[in-house]
């Protein structure tokens, strides 16, 4: 349970980051 945790807290802020990238790309 705990690996599954910690990847889940590696997937947040990845997430937030590729989204954030994503609308970069959207806005050029």
């Amino acid at each position: 349970m705990g690996l599954l945790d910690n990847l889940k807290a590696r997937l947040e802020p990845a997430k937030g980051k590729v989204s954030d990238l994503a609308q970069q790309h959207g806005d050029k």
